[in-house]
């Protein structure tokens, strides 16, 4: 490396530190077949870095019968023994912090090339199997006395990621499951933040006794992330349409207690115990009404089509930036058609990059100089 290159290299590396100080921004890294991460992990780490990611959220798939119940036996789960602690501790040695948010799958969607069964409408109940399946390789991770080659050790974990219906059943076994996960690391050196996904608006009502359960559990959490997804067609010119997205979570908590009859539910002078909000997916999906969505781009229109895309990014990461340290942390998904920062274009040619949003992403310049 020459001299011109170290002090680019120190520049970035400034830049990205002082985002990490405020709220980490993190790339998604997943992994949905036996040997994947084995494969990718420190690829897409060192990839990732060179853009100036300090953070990656860990989203390995496990798999659910098909009623969406239960977990399927271990020997059929598509993760390969210790592939998952072998990541988390190259990201170790690499400096990157770590989101670690499971996603719960079925198998009609492992086995197609998008989401057949929506995790949101899994029914399954939280027990001691579940989290040494789901958390056992993390926790064993988290618990490893910090050495020296660990940049930032704080380490953010999500129990459950957009399991709608399965919260409005079982709070109160998902309360049972983070105390659980949470004595699973009470040897851990390493500051641990535990909390919970939401989707961006209210699906399911709770089931009649969960309220108190529901309640404490937002209590019990030291975050609560939401899918930050909707009608973003006018958001890239107007920063609002995000805080609105994300206030309507906030609301959607109080609807989902309505039907129970949860006495905080009405509008009374009971409040949820609300922790600190996260942005637990954000990404366009190549589709802007529907921002869930994966539409491929018509080649007539890919220009404007990417422009559209690089104006709602830089308006969101604007926005991001204007509220500090308000967000614990923002997780982006751009493993759909639009990959703009090239972190997975290996897998699939037909994937759309932008070189500029990249460069933006680079320098946290995100708005034209005042």
């Amino acid at each position: 490396m020459n001299q011109f290159q170290l002090v680019v290299a120190l520049f970035f590396t400034g830049i990205a530190q002082m985002a990490m100080a405020d709220s980490p921004l993190t790339f998604t890294l997943t992994s949905y077949h036996p040997g994947e991460l084995s494969l990718r992990c420190e690829e897409r780490l060192s990839r990732a870095r060179d853009l100036g990611f300090q953070a990656v959220t860990l989203t390995p798939a496990f798999l659910v019968d098909e009623a969406g119940e239960r977990l399927v036996p271990r020997s059929e789960q598509p993760v390969a023994p210790g592939e998952i602690a072998a990541c988390l501790a190259r990201a170790d040695k690499m400096g990157i912090a770590v989101v670690y948010k499971p996603h719960l799958e079925h198998r009609a969607t492992l086995q197609g090339s998008h989401e057949h069964v929506w995790r949101a409408n899994f029914k399954i109940k939280p027990d001691s199997d579940l989290i040494e399946t789901v958390f056992g390789d993390w926790s064993a991770w988290a618990s490893r006395p910090i050495g020296g080659e660990i940049g930032s050790p704080t380490t953010w974990v999500v129990l459950a990621a957009e399991l709608e219906k399965s919260i409005a059943l079982y709070s109160d076994r998902w309360l049972e499951a983070l105390t659980l996960l949470k004595l699973s690391v009470v040897q851990a050196e390493r500051p641990i933040r535990f909390g919970i996904n939401l989707n961006w608006e209210s699906i399911f009502a709770l089931d009649a006794g969960q309220c108190a359960s529901f309640s404490e559990l937002l209590g019990k959490s030291d975050f609560l992330a939401f899918s930050l997804y909707g009608d973003f067609r006018r958001a890239r010119k107007h920063s609002t349409r995000f805080e609105a997205a994300l206030q309507a979570g906030v609301r959607g908590l109080y609807d989902r207690g309505q039907p129970a009859g949860c006495d905080w539910a009405s509008g009374g002078s009971v409040q949820l115990p609300v922790p600190k909000l996260a942005i637990g997916e954000f990404g366009v999906g190549g589709n802007l009404r529907r921002s869930y969505s994966d539409v491929p781009a018509p080649w007539w229109r890919r220009g404007r089509w990417v422009k559209n895309r690089r104006a709602l990014f830089k308006t969101f990461f604007g926005w991001r930036e204007d509220k500090g340290d308000a967000l614990e942390f923002t997780s982006l998904w751009t493993i759909g058609v639009f990959d703009p920062f090239g972190i997975h274009e290996f897998e699939q040619p037909s994937r759309i990059l932008d070189p500029a949003l990249t460069f933006s992403l680079r320098t946290r310049r995100w708005r034209p100089p005042s």
